[in-house]
């Protein structure tokens, strides 16, 4: 369904537990998107907790495109606005 107006402000997961998202996540399906290329093979996100004092995760997405593998690692923080 398509909206007109001003975007929705999503509110944060309330008792959000991050080990329940740990470990290394396989692709299985994607949406065309213009940051990935369409050859791209074996592709996965794993996240790690990093720091537990500083709710700090660790995205790192891998793939193979041409028999090379590119990666690209980002962090995610959790707990904002006082919610864990």
């Amino acid at each position: 369904m398509v909206k007109f107006g001003r975007c929705p402000t999503p509110g944060f997961q309330v008792n959000f537990d991050p080990t329940r998202y740990l470990g290394v996540w396989y692709e299985f399906a994607r949406a065309d998107n213009r940051f990935q290329s369409d050859l791209a093979r074996c592709t996965t996100a794993e996240y790690s907790l990093t720091d537990e004092n500083t709710k700090c995760i660790e995205v790192r997405n891998t793939e193979m495109v041409d028999q090379k593998v590119k990666q690209i690692v980002g962090k995610a923080y959790y707990g904002q606005d006082g919610q864990d």
